[in-house]
């Protein structure tokens, strides 16, 4: 079998290699390609460190005589980010290995296929922890019913970015633990079907519910059992908060140091219909705390279609026309999905991001740094490796790094907006 593993790994390498996995991850997480890719020299051991600015040099200014201002300088905080790890596995039968060697086409389609699910279900958790706030929870509990073996999920009356999410993030498959702040209620659960429209998750193998109860939250679960409470890469939900879901960012006190808050332009809770006032008010804010100007708007889809009604006289009605490339090629796909424009910025919709919020963006302030980024683990020499007690091999591809944002003040959120959530319809697969 060695030659024939040795052939995987060529086929893998350079049919379906790395490079296939990255443009893939950055073409399906739609908001990965506004963060700037920054080298991986950037990590010193396993960190990053940046200033945040929270004081300006004031050594500048007019005179009434020839005499220099007083010298001054930039007051700075240091920021430190640490690395996350996401990875995605697949794995092959010993028989569909063995045509490595002789059928290679068949081979490639194999492996083609599976990688095919793993791309999509790894840009979705992905795409997910890049809408969230670090702390990877996908729901939280209105109530449990152990008899039944489910549970409903909140909708409204929550906490955090997915608190009132329902289940829209629930999969059939996954692997689930239940925990009250840092005390696990139930681990090891396993979803066997999830209602989209009642928000109503059913588990298989008869757990014990008792203990669960409303305003508990849930999180994924990896293969040795270790929950992704506060295993996930920071993302725009934090970065773009003044506080309340995220005190303290990357090391750095939201309270002691202000100006790494955003613009946050909210109704205390109370839901209120979109206005475009909102949106040029948030533009202000914007410029006004950091002197910087908003790239784009991107919120849900379902609050893309709530401006879309209300922006008639600013609608963009795109001819597509590819002139012999590909239409996402040539215009792409963030144009072939936004028609709707204000103040000359485009409204972008995301079906990860959070509901009933609209974010600007200033495009320039976020960075993605990875150590690894979607890359074959090959440290033995091999990609592929055989799987214990099967006649299988698996092989997985792993990105180390984290996101970061260099000015938070100069990004800002519109919340607490009616939108269409279009119950039932998030896509499963």
């Amino acid at each position: 079998m060695g030659a024939t593993i040795s052939t995987a790994d060529a086929i893998l390498k350079v049919d379906l290699g790395s490079e296939v996995i990255q443009d893939q991850m950055v073409h399906k997480c739609r908001l990965l390609k506004r963060f700037e890719k920054v080298s991986e020299k950037k990590w010193e051991g396993s960190q990053i460190e940046f200033p945040y600015e929270y004081g300006r040099s004031w050594g500048a200014g007019f005179s009434a005589s020839p005499i220099l201002p007083r010298s001054g300088n930039v007051s700075t905080v240091r920021a430190r980010v640490v690395p996350k790890y996401c990875y995605g596995r697949i794995k092959l039968s010993g028989p569909v290995m063995k045509q490595a060697r002789t059928k290679k086409g068949a081979f490639i389609e194999a492996v083609a296929q599976e990688m095919k699910g793993m791309i999509k279900t790894e840009a979705q958790v992905f795409s997910r922890a890049l809408a969230g706030d670090g702390t990877g929870k996908i729901g939280e509990v209105l109530s449990a019913d152990d008899g039944a073996d489910t549970i409903t999920l909140r909708t409204t009356g929550g906490s955090g970015v997915t608190g009132n999410d329902g289940a829209r993030f629930f999969r059939v498959g996954q692997y689930l633990v239940i925990m009250n702040g840092a005390t696990v209620r139930v681990t090891g659960l396993i979803v066997s079907a999830v209602n989209y429209s009642t928000n109503v998750v059913t588990f298989s193998s008869s757990p014990d519910l008792s203990t669960t109860v409303a305003g508990d939250s849930v999180y994924t679960l990896n293969a040795e059992g270790y929950p992704g409470k506060d295993a996930e890469i920071m993302g725009v939900s934090g970065f773009v908060d003044d506080g309340t879901l995220v005190g303290t960012l990357q090391n750095v006190s939201r309270t002691t140091y202000p100006t790494t808050k955003a613009t946050v332009l909210g109704n205390s809770g109370t839901l209120r219909d979109a206005s475009l006032d909102y949106l040029q008010q948030v533009i202000s804010l914007i410029d006004l705390a950091s002197g910087e100007t908003v790239d784009d708007f991107w919120c849900h889809a379902g609050m893309k279609d709530e401006w879309a009604k209300i922006v008639q006289g600013d609608k963009i009605y795109i001819e597509l026309k590819d002139q012999g490339r590909g239409i996402k090629e040539s215009l792409g796909e963030d144009d072939l999905d936004t028609s709707v424009k204000y103040n000359g910025r485009r409204i972008i919709g995301d079906k990860d991001l959070p509901y009933n919020k609209t974010f600007a963006f200033v495009y320039d302030k976020f960075k993605n740094a990875p150590i690894q980024n979607w890359e074959w683990a090959d440290d033995d020499g091999s990609i592929w490796s055989r799987v214990s007690g099967e006649d299988a091999y698996e092989a997985y591809n792993r990105y180390y790094g984290n996101m970061y944002c260099t000015m938070p003040n100069a990004n800002g959120v519109v919340t607490d907006l009616n939108q269409t959530t279009y119950a039932g319809s998030y896509t499963p697969a």
